[in-house]
């Protein structure tokens, strides 16, 4: 397959990007990144830790430096933080270098995928099915931006990514008109 381009995986913590992307870019033979995972082998702390240490803005920071770089690469599969498109920029800079596609699920669902993880500095744990839905109804009006969307909630990994790829495949087969 000669699809050049990029496909971003975008969604709130829990839904699936990582492993989904994982998965996808195996199938397709593209590039695999976790931005997140690259903050944290770049400045060699944990996401969370930066969160503590340094700041969430620090953290959005990091971020805006590496979109900014990912304009220059082609022919990967992205795993967005949660965050990382609230930024306006980011956004646009993302939606240009690719196809967004944002992985969605329930609070519910959500509540039950991250419940054990100590990975996520935006959650406290008080009272965490109420942060999630908070969050969640924060980012709505961004996440509700982006056109291709798939609900997680009943699928595996397998699944969603055939969704991603059957996605990915139709945007480029209507481009090439």
């Amino acid at each position: 397959m000669n699809l050049v381009s990029n496909i971003i995986l975008c969604g709130f913590m829990g839904t699936g990007k990582s492993a989904v992307g994982q998965a996808v870019s195996k199938e397709l033979g593209l590039t695999f990144l976790d931005t997140d995972r690259l903050i944290e082998k770049r400045s060699n702390k944990s996401v969370a830790d930066i969160f503590r240490e340094e700041g969430e803005d620090a953290f959005r920071y990091y971020e805006n430096k590496l979109v900014g770089e990912l304009g220059y690469l082609k022919n990967l599969v992205i795993a967005t933080g949660g965050g990382m498109i609230l930024s306006p920029g980011n956004y646009a800079q993302l939606e240009a270098i690719g196809i967004m596609i944002l992985l969605r699920a329930t609070p519910e669902t959500i509540f039950a995928r991250i419940a054990d993880s100590r990975r996520r500095p935006l959650l406290s744990n008080s009272d965490l099915k109420y942060e999630i839905e908070d969050l969640l109804a924060k980012r709505s009006p961004i996440y509700d931006k982006i056109k291709y969307k798939i609900d997680t909630d009943s699928m595996d990994i397998r699944q969603v990514s055939q969704k991603v790829i059957d996605i990915y495949k139709d945007y480029y087969e209507l481009s090439r008109y």
